[in-house]
């Protein structure tokens, strides 16, 4: 069983726990002496005072390290898995929706194929990599969405599917 961040840089954050902690510190009361007389009362209800307050602004302080605590370990994403992308993907079935780009700008090309092409095949090595027994559809994302393939079981059709689509004429469009 690993456990780990998709974005470890965000624990820095913790450091930021020696602000309340410093900010506690130096705001806690100076005590002024002052002589005079029939001070046994005022020392009996400063007493008094203090004992009510200090708990509280203890318990203030533990929230505020526990608020910054949760915030990093929150914005770090922890995962707990058993193994790599391929364990958790043969795990147990799931449906899972493919949204690809069809619009006109997907024909442009970079690495000697179209950004198109590149996409259906980066869905297609996902498909392969995925148990039977799973289920899929395929979404075009050019306006109006439509589905391209509806829910299946069927590997096959889908992967062949995205071997032969093409990029539409069509656009993104904005919402």
């Amino acid at each position: 069983m690993n456990f780990a961040f998709t974005s470890p840089w965000f624990l820095l954050g913790l450091l930021g726990l020696a602000l309340p902690v410093l900010i506690h510190l130096l705001t806690r009361r100076q005590q002024k002496r002052i002589k005079f007389s029939a001070v046994y009362l005022l020392e009996q209800a400063q007493k008094r005072s203090v004992r009510k307050s200090k708990p509280n602004r203890l318990l203030l302080l533990l929230l505020r390290c526990l608020a910054i605590t949760f915030l990093c370990l929150a914005l770090a994403n922890p995962i707990l898995s058993s193994g790599g992308l391929e364990e958790l993907l043969a795990s147990r079935p799931s449906a899972n929706v493919f949204i690809l780009d069809d619009s006109y700008s997907m024909a442009a090309t970079g690495d000697d194929q179209s950004l198109f092409r590149q996409a259906a095949q980066t869905a297609s090595s996902l498909i392969e990599k995925m148990p039977e027994g799973n289920r899929y559809s395929l979404v075009l994302a050019s306006q109006p969405a439509r589905m391209a393939q509806d829910w299946t079981g069927n590997k096959s059709a889908l992967l062949k599917w995205l071997k032969a689509a093409q990029p539409s004429h069509r656009t993104i469009g904005k919402r």
